[in-house]
């Protein structure tokens, strides 16, 4: 899903219909927010390293405000898999 917000909806949609989650349906979200642990089945996500890039941002911005030279913005932030309980390897 494009966000754990929609990943927990998908859950409670498929549930409703009588779909067993990982069971019959694995559900993914995106952004790792703080209640993504306490669902039931706690929901695997992917997470970005939001802090690290609000601090690049921020510097940035400083850098062009007081123009600064040499400022090199070509960074890579690794995203993380945290595998929950919502998903299951594929079968066979």
């Amino acid at each position: 899903c494009a966000n754990d917000e929609m990943a927990a909806g998908a859950i409670a949609v498929a549930r409703n219909r009588g779909l067993q989650v990982p069971g019959e349906l694995s559900v993914m979200g995106f952004d790792n927010v703080f209640f993504t642990r306490y669902m039931h089945p706690a929901l695997s996500t992917v997470d970005y390293p939001i802090a690290d890039m609000g601090r690049m941002a921020a510097r940035c911005v400083l850098r062009e405000v007081y123009g600064i030279e040499g400022l090199d913005i070509r960074n890579r932030f690794e995203p993380q898999l945290v595998g929950r309980d919502s998903t299951v390897g594929r079968r066979s």
